[in-house]
């Protein structure tokens, strides 16, 4: 509680012209008023403001930060307030967290439904790409965020940016709410990357993401893309036909493309695509998982990769405590089920069975690719007793692998040092183990 002296006839010395204070009881809303009108800041504020440099200006709102500048700065004053709306400002912002605001590109957000409305500018294209930590706290939070946004413009693709660092928590994101339209998760800066980490303790047979529909049987027509992100996964259970792997894709409709990643599990598979998704894998590596590296089942499923290594798994799990089973070894680093798959320019080696496995009338093209040093004598394994003896008994099976234009390697390599020609950016260890992934 203050008193400030306003007495006219009795001012105080010159030489202290600042308010005088003391505790008081009584009477303070009329010595606030009277505070408040002794002194005109608005007009103080306001030149200082006018005769700000632009670029000083600018600056002191970065500083500030997107939400504040939503939420409250903007609306200050009109000097402010028009200092907040200028395209300068929202293309530093985005810039600075990495987010995609070339004009000239498509990925500058326009509005299908009213451009003249809502034309395309810096600032949309900001709000319309949440930045993980900065504008939302989790990944599932600005997952949400674009959700909502989503409603508001359904022809708009958004943005989900990840700046460097570990995040734990397990990704859901149901396809019915990007029907139609594009998601994409990434790193903000691709050099740098992110992790994310399924959250400990999580539920038994947890997917680190998991992009698919509410309903099985729902029909969506859905991209989602995930660049430049290590997916470490360790769940609880051992079941790995119910969701005990890195990343899970399935649904009708779902269309998932997976580039510049990393996948391990220490519990299951690394990739899953199932019920009719569709795969596009790309400049990834799938390593160290304890199941299959990558799992493409049901027919209608469709997968494609390209300059990718699967390496170095399927050799089981050590069990957790308290008793739960291990997951057995002895998986292939891609097992193809009634479904198909195009592999090109990819490296299959060091995997425990084989580097690649077609069954139950599974479909794959293979081409210039290496298949190396994996526990079973045979590279490949084309059919399983199911279609064996269905072919015994006189029924044909639509599965195999067909050879690409370009011839495949299925010798083993030198162990010689060095850089090795087979490996997709890195050396073999001299026991033929790939490190440097």
């Amino acid at each position: 509680k203050t008193m400030v002296h306003t007495d006219e006839t009795d001012p105080p010395a010159a030489a202290d012209r600042r308010p005088q204070c003391s505790l008081i009881d009584d009477d303070l809303p009329r010595q606030i008023k009277a505070l408040s009108t002794s002194v005109d800041d608005a007009d103080v504020i306001a030149a200082t403001l006018t005769t700000l440099p632009s670029e000083l200006l600018q600056g002191i709102l970065i500083f500030c930060g997107a939400g504040d500048i939503e939420d409250s700065v903007k609306r200050c004053c009109k000097i402010l307030g028009a200092a907040c709306r200028r395209e300068t400002l929202w293309k530093c912002l985005c810039q600075l967290l990495g987010k995609r605001c070339d004009r000239d590109t498509s990925a500058f957000p326009a509005s299908g439904r009213n451009n003249s409305v809502n034309p395309p500018s810096y600032r949309r294209c900001y709000l319309s790409s949440p930045c993980v930590p900065v504008d939302c706290a989790s990944i599932s939070e600005a997952i949400k965020r674009v959700e909502r946004l989503r409603r508001h413009d359904v022809a708009m693709n958004h943005e989900v940016l990840l700046l460097p660092g570990v995040y734990e928590e397990d990704i859901v994101i149901k396809t019915e709410e990007f029907d139609r339209s594009q998601l994409t998760i990434r790193a903000a800066f691709a050099d740098k990357g992110a992790t994310v980490r399924l959250a400990s303790p999580s539920s038994a047979n947890t997917p680190c993401v998991r992009v698919a529909p509410s309903a099985e049987d729902t029909k969506v027509d859905t991209i989602v893309c995930l660049e430049g992100i290590r997916f470490e996964h360790s769940s609880a259970g051992c079941d790995i036909w119910t969701g005990n792997c890195g990343v899970m894709v399935s649904g009708p409709g779902t269309r998932v493309r997976v580039s510049n990643c990393k996948i391990t599990s220490d519990t299951g598979r690394g990739l899953v695509v199932s019920t009719h998704a569709t795969l596009e894998l790309t400049n990834s590596t799938i390593v160290d998982c304890a199941a299959t590296g990558l799992y493409v089942g049901d027919r209608g499923t469709r997968a494609s990769v390209s300059c990718c290594n699967v390496v170095r798994n399927g050799f089981g799990s050590t069990g957790r405590a308290g008793g739960e089973p291990p997951v057995p070894n002895g998986h292939s680093g891609v097992y193809v089920e009634s479904s198909m798959c195009w592999i090109e320019d990819t490296l299959l080696a060091g995997n425990s069975l084989t580097g690649l496995s077609v069954v139950r009338s599974g479909f794959v093209n293979i081409s210039c690719s290496d298949i190396l040093e994996n526990g079973q004598a045979e590279p490949i394994l084309v059919e399983d007793a199911h279609d064996a003896q269905n072919r015994l008994n006189g029924m044909e099976t639509l599965g195999g692998v067909v050879e690409g234009p370009i011839p495949n390697n299925f010798s083993p390599t030198g162990r010689g040092a060095g850089e090795s020609p087979h490996f997709k950016g890195g050396k073999l260890r001299e026991t033929g183990l790939y490190s440097n992934i």
